[in-house]
């Protein structure tokens, strides 16, 4: 999409994010991409309309919050471009802490399983066991 818009083929942008939403009315990121191509049209309306759709769709995702809060300012509600943004770097924050205490958790984890390979291999089935009971029931 933004290989469209970088070169001012909007037309073709704007079919693509239209009919990717058409085929994913349920994913996040197809009411965003539409979203952005409606705000580098100038069309601050719509682009709400579908960026809220993709923070409703998807609340934790940085990314939808900071390109809602670039839409409300476009069409000039400061106020409520002032709250995504501060969702926006709420966010964030959160995805890099976790980030960064995912790769000190995979670091440890490679170095338990280099010292206990059989107690690792068991706690990762046991994990799998769960994760699997947890998902057939949602």
């Amino acid at each position: 999409m933004a290989e469209y818009l970088s070169r001012g083929e909007y037309d073709t942008a704007l079919t693509l994010a239209n009919e990717a939403a058409e085929l994913g009315p349920d994913w996040y990121l197809t009411h965003q991409m539409l979203g952005r191509v409606l705000l580098q049209l100038d069309d601050a309306p719509n682009a709400i309309k579908e960026l809220e759709k993709a923070v409703q769709l998807r609340p934790d995702d940085p990314f939808s919050h900071f390109q809602l809060g670039r839409a409300y300012r476009a069409g000039g509600k400061p106020e409520q471009a002032a709250k995504e943004q501060a969702e926006f770097l709420r966010l964030d924050e959160i995805r890099t802490v976790t980030g960064q205490h995912a790769v000190r958790a995979r670091g440890a984890t490679e170095d338990y399983v280099r010292r206990e390979p059989l107690k690792a291999l068991c706690i990762a089935g046991a994990a799998g066991m769960l994760m699997g009971m947890i998902m057939t029931r949602r």
